[in-house]
């Protein structure tokens, strides 16, 4: 069974958090993996409402890093794993366009990792710079369902879309 680790600084619901968490529960489900969440030093999820269901056995205090097969980071949450770690394999959520402006967020993409993008945007945004493969895979949301008969939609309407797990 291979071992996937999340790594994850937590101070308040943000939209990286909810895609870090929709993911630790899909890889989770996954019965072929043994998935853990590690929360650095001063995260604020236990005050969170996000992370209710998170089962206790599945967070760990302090990762062994020699025993990850796969790591997942989001964000500047790369200054969790230690420099020069080359026992796992980094799968790196890449969700926003902001890699490619951001220096900091820049120089992780040095790094190398398999990057999940959000869009064909962000991936065009960050291959010039990342070391390693990128793939996307799109929200679960087809957003060409909201576009399609334009003509028949009401001057002023507004589309309210609620998440999967409120």
């Amino acid at each position: 069974m291979k071992r996937l680790l999340f790594v994850r600084d937590f101070k308040r619901p943000i939209g990286g958090n909810v895609a870090v968490r929709d993911y630790f529960f899909h890889a989770l489900a996954y019965t072929r993996l043994d998935t853990r969440l590690y929360f650095a030093p001063g995260s604020r999820h236990a005050e969170s409402d996000l992370w209710d269901d998170l089962p206790a056995e599945r967070l760990v205090s302090s990762p062994d890093w020699q025993s990850c097969d796969f790591v997942l980071v989001n964000g500047k949450d790369w200054g969790l794993i230690p420099a020069g770690a080359n026992a796992f394999r980094i799968i790196h959520l890449v969700q926003h366009l902001g890699y490619a402006h951001d220096p900091e967020l820049r120089g992780y993409l040095r790094r190398p990792a398999l990057r999940i993008c959000l869009s064909r945007a962000a991936q065009q945004a960050i291959e010039p710079y990342a070391a390693g493969p990128t793939c996307v895979i799109p929200s679960g949301v087809d957003t060409q369902l909201f576009f399609e008969d334009v003509a028949r939609r009401r001057p002023g309407s507004v589309l309210v879309w609620g998440g999967k797990a409120p």
